[in-house]
């Protein structure tokens, strides 16, 4: 029928009825609020250690807004059937120099990071495992403008600019 409307150029009226099914699974989500939880199991396990963890893994949570990591990872995994985030580490000052040998390059904080695009991770295509847990590397590109990436990565732009040429 829609065909038929289109050679007509008359329009015809499409109705998505996945939204709804897709909300219910990704509300289901929300109101569960995911996360991570320590459990002390063996013999060699403290229960003053593992809230200590608790503790610690619930402020890398806060801090990285996780709520929004899991939201988007569970659209996308809605979506596409996959869902991806990220485990970070950022330096805790923000005025600290990789560069320069300080105290500050040791001060890192764990973040939890989303990804934007489900279709800018590539996996190791010799994984066997369904969750790819047993890959040996993970490609997540990103398209940047030239300027951007002169500033950031000054010191091989004039290289890779010569090897592309007037591009």
């Amino acid at each position: 029928i829609k065909k038929a409307r289109d050679e007509a150029n008359r329009p015809a009226l499409t109705i998505n009825r996945l939204v709804q099914p897709k909300r219910q699974i990704t509300n289901q989500q929300r109101e569960a609020r995911p996360g991570i939880q320590i459990n002390p199991v063996d013999g060699g396990a403290d229960v003053d250690s593992a809230g200590v963890r608790q503790g610690l893994i619930r402020n890398i949570e806060t801090n990285s807004d996780a709520d929004v990591v899991w939201g988007t990872a569970c659209n996308d995994q809605v979506d596409m059937g996959r869902g991806w985030m990220r485990i970070v580490t950022e330096y805790a000052s923000a005025d600290a120099n990789p560069n320069e040998l300080s105290e500050a390059i040791f001060q890192q904080e764990i973040r939890l990071k989303r990804i934007r695009n489900m279709f800018s991770v590539y996996p190791d295509p010799a994984c066997q495992e369904f969750d790819y847990s047993d890959g040996k590397f993970l490609f997540i590109t990103d398209h940047i403008l030239w300027e951007d990436y002169e500033e950031r990565y000054r010191e091989t732009s004039s290289l890779t600019k010569a090897s592309l040429g007037d591009h």
